[in-house]
């Protein structure tokens, strides 16, 4: 039976040697290399042929976006023929759905079962999606309850919400459209956008508003 060739990402070389012994036990995978940085993994595939990639959906060093929307997109652009399962501590559903639209193999838990790794990663080399239903997926993360969304925040769009994100992290709006490669004024529409749809009407009450709402833990 042919192995699965895969390689492993993520930007904490503790996270990304524990991944790496515990998977290279498994006869049906080949683990071909591990990486901390996103130009050591497009470095790697340019000269590689691969199966399965596990990343990290943060990645903050990254060269090509910190970001970690852009950077899923990215390689799902450039080596659409890579099944990509992404590894992450992210429970937001709108997130997590994004990543699907995306069209990524899987979104895991970093505290689900191993057993739901080594089955997105299993499904992923067949061409399958492995999707655990968003209500497991909050629920894997055991400092936090699982809460129902308020049905406002459900109606924004996954580019207004990437918005959001990198606006409570304390990115300005230039800052923001440099990193998204997107104009000033279209990030300053998108913000207002999602203000309007949250019911807010300033900075303060939309920080607040994120905050309680627990939108981006």
């Amino acid at each position: 039976m042919k192995k699965l060739r895969l390689v492993l990402v993520d930007d904490h070389p503790i996270v990304l040697s524990g991944l790496k012994e515990t998977l290279s036990q498994l006869t049906s995978l080949e683990i071909l290399g591990g990486f901390t940085h996103d130009s050591e993994l497009l470095t790697f595939l340019k000269k590689n042929e691969v199966d399965v990639i596990v990343t990290d959906y943060m990645m903050p060093n990254n060269t090509h976006s910190s970001d970690g929307q852009n950077y899923i997109r990215f390689l799902r652009r450039q080596y659409p023929q890579i099944a990509l399962v992404v590894l992450t501590m992210v429970s937001n559903p709108m997130i997590i759905q994004s990543l699907y639209d995306a069209e990524v193999s899987a979104v895991v838990s970093k505290e689900a079962p191993l057993a739901d790794l080594i089955k997105a990663i299993t499904l992923a080399g067949q061409g399958r999606q492995y999707r655990l239903p968003v209500t497991d997926m909050v629920m894997t993360v055991k400092s936090r309850n699982a809460v129902t969304l308020p049905e406002k925040v459900k109606t924004l769009s996954p580019r207004e919400l990437e918005v959001l994100r990198l606006f409570i992290q304390g990115k300005s709006i230039v800052d923001i459209a440099k990193l998204l490669n997107r104009s000033d004024k279209t990030i300053s529409l998108q913000k207002n956008a999602a203000m309007r749809k949250l019911g807010v009407d300033n900075n303060q009450a939309l920080v607040s508003y994120c905050v309680t709402n627990r939108l981006f833990d």
